[in-house]
């Protein structure tokens, strides 16, 4: 069901080899033929029809506050940080189906798992989950998925209040339409965000099974290098491909979220104290409304947008931290070296100084990590400040 959301069911199922002698599994995976073109066709079509829509409200948006001063904190909030904030996780499971199709039918013969698109693809996945069917261990499934979807519906009721009672109405039917539309935009992108965070979360579980394995398989073939070169050379190549989709997609989060939080306060430090502000931004009826009321609805309705636009801002990094485990998962790496270490025994004392010579060839470059992690957030957030003056939301 998530893959179906995340519009990343394959036409056809994936090789049967992968899986071993375990009918079962392959059962599961597999399925009815037409039952699974059936669903390949309407998660693509959905996904397709959410990133088209998605477009739209971006495009609207520029086109109608885009040079606006009056409009800045408006435009920045919503244009450079939440929009993309939303869309990048879309584009990123339309783009791993087009480089899947592509990679099919030029009929390569290389599928290595080290290529970013390949880390979501259903056969990367069903690959990855197999360990949690041989051990018979579920992945904590139920408890994290109730915990994402809870964050993501927590902010759908809160968007959901807020149009209903704090949004303009509007004047024509093609506003009407258009508000309508972004609204439903809003609902479907945060609850997409919300399974796409849960499908990373449980990726990155399956790939901490796998090194643990691996751990688990040279301590039991301590002697023998050459099967213990080749089960880390496949761990290896999965952990390079994930933190190639993950690295970039988690540094822009906490940018924008960063930034996001930078014009939020930048615009509150400005329009706090200004009565009249309140009063043109949230006019929800100029009809029989005294003075006093309409000052206390404006003030109300700047409030609640407050709460929401944090709310949102907090929720997305929330969700991205625990789906990513940290920053990076060059932890996994690490973890992985520290208990190596610890198996080094002088038995066997040649195949762990090649062992460990190897490990160092292949050692992941982390240099440089946490300062472009750092410096990114703090530049985008003194600009934010800074930067930004006399301008209107």
């Amino acid at each position: 069901m998530v893959m179906w959301s995340l519009g990343l069911i394959d036409w056809s199922s994936p090789k049967q080899d992968i899986f071993g002698d375990h009918p079962s599994f392959v059962a599961a995976v597999n399925g009815s033929k037409w039952k699974r073109r059936l669903l390949c066709v309407t998660s693509r079509l959905y996904l397709t029809l959410l990133l088209s829509v998605t477009a739209l409200c971006g495009y609207k948006y520029l086109d109608k506050y885009f040079g606006e001063s009056n409009h800045f904190f408006h435009f920045a909030s919503y244009f450079i940080t939440y929009l993309p904030l939303m869309a990048a996780p879309q584009l990123i499971c339309f783009l791993t189906t087009i480089c899947r199709w592509f990679h099919n039918n030029n009929n390569f013969s290389d599928d290595r798992e080290d290529y970013w698109w390949n880390v979501l693809s259903e056969p990367s996945v069903s690959k990855r989950l197999y360990p949690f069917h041989l051990s018979k261990l579920q992945p904590p499934k139920l408890k994290y998925l109730l915990f994402f979807c809870s964050c993501g519906i927590i902010n759908i009721i809160m968007e959901t209040i807020h149009f209903c009672i704090y949004t303009k109405p509007p004047k024509t039917l093609k506003d009407d339409i258009y508000q309508s539309g972004e609204f439903v935009s809003t609902i479907l992108n945060m609850w997409f965000f919300s399974l796409f965070c849960y499908f990373l979360f449980l990726q990155r579980l399956a790939l901490e099974s796998h090194f643990d394995h691996l751990l688990w398989f040279v301590r039991k073939h301590a002697g023998c290098l050459a099967d213990c070169q080749t089960k880390l050379n496949e761990c290896l190549s999965d952990f390079l491909g994930m933190r190639r989709l993950i690295r970039p997609w988690i540094t822009f989060v906490i940018c924008s979220t960063c930034f996001g939080l930078a014009v939020c306060v930048a615009w509150n430090y400005k329009v706090i104290g200004e009565e009249k502000a309140y009063v043109e931004m949230f006019t929800i009826s100029e009809v029989n409304c005294s003075t006093t009321n309409f000052t206390t609805t404006a003030k109300s309705g700047f409030g609640y947008l407050n709460a929401l636009i944090f709310t949102n801002k907090f929720t997305v990094l929330i969700l991205s931290l625990l789906s990513v485990g940290g920053t990076d998962i060059v932890n996994i790496w690490k973890k992985y070296l520290f208990y190596v270490n610890i198996l080094c025994s002088p038995n066997n004392e040649r195949f762990w100084r090649k062992f460990s010579k190897l490990m160092r060839k292949l050692e992941v470059n982390t240099s440089g990590d946490t300062i472009i992690d750092m410096l990114l957030p703090v530049l985008l957030l003194a600009f934010g400040i800074l930067g930004i003056d006399n301008f209107d939301f």
